[in-house]
C-alpha cells in the first residue's frame, strides 16, 4: 500500500540521516605515552583485529587537527594521563579497585562533542585487553566504514579471579572430521579470541617449552596453569596404585617406597618446567588409587600435595597451587 511504501522510505530515511554520527571511514587509536610493552600488544591487537574487518583507515598515533573520523583514547590513568581530563569532559569517573574493580575498564563515548571521541581505561593493565575486546564486539565492519554506538557510558569487570581453559582443536574432533591441524598462528589467535572474552589463564601442558605458548602468553601479560597427576609415576609392580578404569602409570601414596619414588620423580619434574602462574594437581580421571593401602585417599593426597607445594615453592616462590577433588569419597 501507499502508506506501507511512506512508512518504509520514512525508516530509510531516518536511518540514513542516523548514519554519519555511527559510520566512520577514518579511526585513530591513540595510546598511553607510558605504555608497557604489553599495554602495547594490546593496543596493537585492536588496530589489527578492526584492520581485519574493515578496509576502513585505521591509525595509531594522534590525529591531526581536522580529523573528523572515530578516535579512540585507551590505557590506564598512569599510562595515559590525558584520559582523565578526557573522561572529566565526558562526565565519566574514573575506574577504581573497588568500581569497577581489578582487571575491569570504563568505556565512554558522547555524540555531544565535536569529534567522535570514545575512551578506553582500564582499572588496570589487564582491563585494557578487556576494554579492547569490548570495543571490537560493539564495532561492525561494513566494507570502507565501520558503525560504533554514538553513547557509551559502560562500566565492567569480571566477577572470578581466575578464568580460563584449555586451548585444543580436541584429538577426537580432529579425527572424526578430518580437519588439519592449526598453524602456530591459529592457535595463538584462538588463544587471543577467549583472552578477549574474558579468560585470563591457560592451560598449557607440564613440559611446554618456556620460548613457545608459554612465552606467547606471558608476553600479553595472561596467566598459565599446568594439569599434574598427583600419583603417576613409575616403579615396580607391587607400588602400583589401583586406579578405577585400568589405567597403568600411577602409584600407591600409601606405600612409604612408592610414595618416596614420586616425590623424588615430581621434583625431577618442577625442577625444569616454567614458572606457571598456578599449578592443578588432580585426583583423578586419571589417577588417584582404590587401595586399602591408601584409604582414604583424600587424607593420602592432600599430605603428599602438601609435601609437593614445598618443593615447588623452592624453584617457583610465587606459584599457586590448586587441589581438585575428583573421585574422591566423603571419608577421603
Amino acid at each position: 500500500s501507499i502508506l506501507f511504501v511512506l512508512v518504509c522510505l520514512l525508516e530509510a530515511s531516518l536511518l540514513n540521516a542516523g548514519e554519519p554520527a555511527n559510520r566512520f571511514a577514518e579511526i585513530c587509536i591513540v595510546p598511553g605515552k607510558a605504555a608497557d610493552d604489553v599495554e602495547a600488544r594490546y593496543v596493537q591487537l585492536l588496530r589489527d583485529r578492526l584492520a581485519g574487518r574493515t578496509s576502513a583507515q585505521v591509525a595509531l598515533g594522534r590525529p591531526a587537527e581536522d580529523f573528523s573520523g572515530l578516535v579512540f583514547h585507551i590505557g590506564t590513568v598512569q599510562s595515559h594521563p590525558e584520559l582523565a581530563e578526557l573522561a572529566d569532559q565526558l562526565g565519566a569517573p574514573l575506574p577504581s579497585d573497588l568500581e569497577p574493580g581489578d582487571e575491569g575498564f570504563v568505556l565512554a563515548s558522547n555524540a555531544g562533542v565535536r569529534r567522535r571521541t570514545v575512551i578506553a581505561i582500564g582499572s588496570d593493565r589487564r582491563g585494557v585487553l578487556y576494554a579492547v575486546g569490548e570495543i571490537l564486539r560493539r564495532t561492525v565492519g561494513g566494507g570502507d566504514a565501520v558503525t560504533f554506538p554514538a553513547d557509551l557510558d559502560l562500566r565492567c569487570a569480571p566477577g572470578w579471579p581466575v578464568r580460563g581453559l584449555l586451548v585444543s582443536q580436541g584429538h577426537t574432533m580432529r579425527q572424526l572430521t578430518g580437519a588439519r591441524a592449526w598453524t602456530r598462528e591459529e592457535l595463538q589467535g584462538a588463544h587471543l579470541d577467549y583472552a578477549l572474552a574474558g579468560a585470563n589463564t591457560f592451560e598449557l601442558g607440564e613440559n611446554a617449552p618456556p620460548d613457545g605458548m608459554f612465552a606467547f602468553l606471558k608476553s600479553y601479560g595472561l596467566d598459565t596453569l599446568a594439569v599434574i597427576g598427583t600419583n603417576n609415576g613409575s616403579g615396580p609392580p607391587e607400588w602400583q596404585a589401583k586406579e578405577a578404569i585400568g589405567r597403568k602409570g600411577y602409584l600407591s601414596p600409601g606405600i612409604p617406597e612408592a610414595r618416596r619414588a614420586l616425590i623424588e620423580q615430581h621434583e625431577d619434574l618442577f625442577r625444569r618446567m616454567p614458572p606457571f602462574d598456578y599449578v592443578h594437581f588432580k585426583s583423578g580421571d586419571g589417577g588417584g588409587d582404590e587401595s586399602e593401602a591408601s584409604a582414604p585417599y583424600g587424607r593420602a593426597l592432600i599430605h603428599l600435595c602438601e609435601d609437593y607445594a614445598r618443593i615447588l615453592r623452592k624453584y617457583h616462590p610465587q606459584m599457586k597451587i590448586f587441589v581438585g577433588n575428583q573421585k574422591l569419597d566423603n571419608a577421603g
